[in-house]
């Protein structure tokens, strides 16, 4: 436990323990990063670690209510704003198409799509960390057509 805390470095220890040990107790994957990522202090930030672990929390289902979302995303002490900011540009109401939120998270990381596809490929892919992002080639079609369609900016061509 101790040694998941200093690598995960919650926001808030007592939501994140409460949500660790629900999740074990449960049969589920705790919320725990793979590696220790250096914060910038106290402030609530998102990172490529912390996508990570939502993916391996909400990875087995294709769509997530956005109460089930809005709970896991607070355990992980992410900022309230930028999952606002997400839905809002995903136009998710209720029901939430978990791949696509997670692409629309990975482009509010980075700053280009090329960027934001290569994280969303490394936090897919079942490679080990450190060589290729591997995804299948029709996963990775649907969700770079899904942002091209979102930034309305990319032609098909």
């Amino acid at each position: 436990y101790q040694r998941r805390v200093r690598g995960t470095q919650p926001g808030d220890l007592l939501s994140w323990s409460a949500a660790y040990f629900d999740a074990l107790s449960s049969g589920l994957a705790p919320p725990v990063k793979n590696r220790f990522e250096q914060s910038s202090g106290d402030e609530k930030v998102i990172t490529p670690g912390l996508l990570a672990v939502l993916h391996k929390q909400i990875r087995s289902h294709e769509t997530v209510q956005v109460e089930d979302l809005k709970t896991k995303w607070e355990q992980l002490s992410l900022p309230n704003d930028r999952l606002q900011e997400i839905l809002r540009l995903g136009n998710f109401v209720a029901d939430v198409k978990w791949l696509n939120f997670l692409s629309l998270a990975c482009t509010s990381l980075e700053g280009n799509l090329t960027d934001a596809v290569t994280l969303l490929c490394k936090i897919l892919t079942k490679d080990p960390e450190g060589g290729p992002a591997r995804i299948a080639y029709d996963l990775f079609k649907q969700l770079y057509t899904y942002l091209a369609e979102v930034d309305g900016n990319i032609t098909q061509e």
